[in-house]
């Protein structure tokens, strides 16, 4: 069996708008603040599916469906591999029919055509074989579509600045800002987002040392 991939595939649609301004605001001559507003709208989908590309060559003993609903077209068979009255369709006797004929040129519930039906024992080991597919086939599960995020994220920045002189300046910024970020791993489970707020604080002290003594030129001899 092959699978679209590993760990199947995702579908990922993600759209963002931003606005945002920013002022400087005087109040001294050396005392000067720095606002500043920015509006993220975000808009984030996500389909994923992890599914059989290929059946390999034992397609036949697949089961009806996966435990996540996954419609694999095999025929219903009870623990001990007897068919199920008015549980298959014809095309799942068919497909019954079709096993038991290639493994034991017989017929898995009926005479037909100088055919027999396969015995009790012959039904158990195509119940064990339908029972070791079940255990390869791993998580298969249809589209699935995560938790969808929308949202308008805000965020602003106040960064006030004394000059106490014309080479030092103490700046002390702070930010606050949301976000949304995944919680879990992309499985059949739907993805959930949870909240995030930060804000951060900072202080600083722009200097120019060396009583602003240019740096050297650079000389190349030859």
């Amino acid at each position: 069996m092959d699978y679209n991939s590993p760990a199947g595939l995702q579908y990922i649609r993600n759209k963002s708008y931003a606005a945002f301004a920013q002022a400087d605001w005087h109040l001294t001559k050396k005392f000067t603040v720095t606002t500043g507003a920015r509006a993220t709208r975000e808009d984030r989908e996500t389909t994923s599916d992890s599914l059989i590309t290929i059946n390999g060559d034992g397609a036949a003993l697949n089961p009806v469906v996966t435990p996540s609903g996954v419609q694999l077209g095999g025929f219903a068979s009870s623990a001990t591999g007897a068919l199920g009255r008015g549980a298959n369709s014809a095309a799942q006797l068919s497909l019954a029919d079709q096993v038991a004929n290639r493994y034991f040129a017989s017929l898995s519930h009926r005479f037909r055509c100088g055919l027999r039906p396969i015995t009790s024992r012959q039904q158990a080991q195509v119940a064990a074989a339908k029972a070791i597919r079940l255990s390869q086939l791993g998580v298969v599960y249809g589209p699935t579509e995560a938790q969808p995020f929308k949202k308008t994220q805000p965020a602003f920045v106040v960064s006030p600045s004394y000059k106490f002189s014309d080479t030092k300046r103490v700046t002390s910024p702070a930010v606050r800002r949301e976000s949304r970020h995944r919680a879990g791993c992309p499985t059949a489970l739907p993805i959930s987002w949870s909240r995030k707020r930060i804000i951060s604080y900072e202080i600083g002290l722009k200097s120019s040392l060396l009583h602003r003594t240019p740096e050297p030129s650079m000389r190349t001899f030859t």
